[in-house]
């Protein structure tokens, strides 16, 4: 029965829970802090954190079910893509914080950010939502079939870390803490490319068998 209970939580239950626990924090950081600048701030550096939760469990799944399998890392293979969805949630109530903030204090809060910094935030979002595409099953055929756009969503996900260690490492160099939010990325990076690195071993080991 626990292993029903286990297999039954996931897909789209995983994303509405997420997205409950999400507004649901934002709910109780308005009521704790107010509706005004200090409240939204608030909400603008938490949602930034739960994306980073969801985007780094999404983002090793799969190269952790690749390097060692047991049930957390089947789970996290079978679904990264809701894990993305959620992420794409959770960002999405993000991006609505930073609006937000923008109009109460009148722009001020984008002080100090140039185009090109506003412009690549957005090109994640977009990328983001690429990333959370194949939770929809018609979705995940159309990426798969199509090689250019598969390789535009491996792109996308490297951006997207990019853009959480543009964040996280300058702040980790000032905070310690923010250091274990750089190290977890450096983390992940180091997991994909040597899952990356075996997958292609044995690819090749299976060639040379093959030629034989």
């Amino acid at each position: 029965m626990g292993e029903a209970r286990r297999k039954s939580f996931g897909g789209w239950a995983l994303v509405g829970c997420a997205t409950l626990a999400v507004a649901s924090m934002c709910a109780a950081l308005l009521f704790t802090h107010g509706s005004g600048e200090e409240g939204l701030r608030s909400i603008v550096r938490n949602t930034a954190r739960t994306s980073f939760l969801f985007f780094v469990g999404a983002f090793v799944a799969r190269a952790l079910r690749s390097l060692r399998r047991t049930r957390a890392s089947l789970w996290l293979g079978e679904n990264q893509p809701h894990l993305y969805a959620s992420l794409a949630a959770s960002h999405l109530l993000h991006a609505a914080a930073l609006l937000a903030l923008a109009v109460a204090t009148k722009g001020e809060s984008l002080e100090g950010r140039s185009a090109a910094t506003i412009a690549g935030g957005a090109v994640a979002y977009l990328f983001i939502a690429l990333a959370a595409a194949p939770a929809f099953g018609r979705a995940a055929a159309f990426i798969e079939s199509r090689p250019r756009l598969s390789a535009l969503r491996a792109f996308g996900l490297y951006y997207v870390w990019a853009i959480f260690m543009s964040s996280y490492g300058g702040r980790a160099a000032q905070s310690t803490f923010y250091k274990p939010f750089a190290l977890a990325l450096v983390a992940a990076l180091v997991l994909r490319l040597v899952a990356a690195r075996r997958a292609q071993s044995h690819a090749a080991s299976s060639a040379d068998a093959a030629a034989f």
